[in-house]
């Protein structure tokens, strides 16, 4: 039996590439990693959801939000989620990514689902039922500089370890994020442990879910 289940196949992007924002991309980039892997199921590609040949995908969901429709989503929301949200402030940025996540992905059939309520074995089951990757909200404050950051999860280990298997855009904080550079994949199919993730000490994370509609 493996030790480990991993969804193959699920797209590796560096954040330092982009032209835009490059060291504050991180939440975009995971969302193109988890995009573009459904784009593939589909067999479609990043021109069939208006992202142009010489634009990266992660590029173009950055102009996501900063354009007409989700600033006109979240001056709606205000009543809803209270004038904080004007402030973009990271608990912001969930429902902000997952508004263009749905914006994108509804129209293929498939959802953006952000829950702060997660549990390491509830993310792991998520991963292995849908067979999708999805965007997990992590802190490697304590082996790096880097502390609030994204990264696109696709798999775990079956171990007692508890760890996931994911692609940090950034880079591996496995040695402090010192291969950072826009040419870097060392941060393609690392394994985290799960504490990297975590927000209180209930066991709870932070994530952007995907699935079928």
């Amino acid at each position: 039996m493996s030790q480990e289940f991993n969804i193959p196949n699920v797209p590796y992007y560096n954040q330092l590439s982009s032209r835009y924002q490059p060291y504050t991309l991180c939440f975009p980039t995971s969302m193109a990693m988890c995009i573009s892997y459904i784009l593939n199921l589909l067999g479609k590609t990043k021109k069939d959801i208006g992202c142009g040949d010489s634009m990266q995908l992660e590029e173009y969901i950055y102009q996501l939000t900063e354009d007409p429709d989700t600033k006109a989503y979240i001056k709606k929301e205000v009543s809803v989620l209270g004038s904080w949200v004007l402030q973009y402030s990271p608990r912001v940025m969930f429902f902000v990514e997952e508004h263009i996540g749905n914006r994108i992905l509804n129209q293929l059939g498939y959802k953006a689902i952000f829950s702060s309520n997660l549990t390491y074995d509830g993310i792991c089951d998520w991963i292995e039922t849908h067979q999708l990757p999805v965007v997990i909200a992590g802190n490697f404050s304590s082996v790096s500089k880097v502390g609030g950051h994204m990264n696109c999860c696709h798999g775990f280990s079956k171990t007692t370890m508890k760890e996931f298997i994911v692609n940090d855009p950034f880079a591996s904080c496995l040695n402090g994020y010192k291969d950072a550079s826009p040419t870097s994949t060392a941060g393609h199919d690392v394994h985290y442990s799960y504490r990297f993730y975590l927000i209180d000490n209930a066991g709870h994370m932070n994530a952007i879910l995907f699935s079928k509609v």
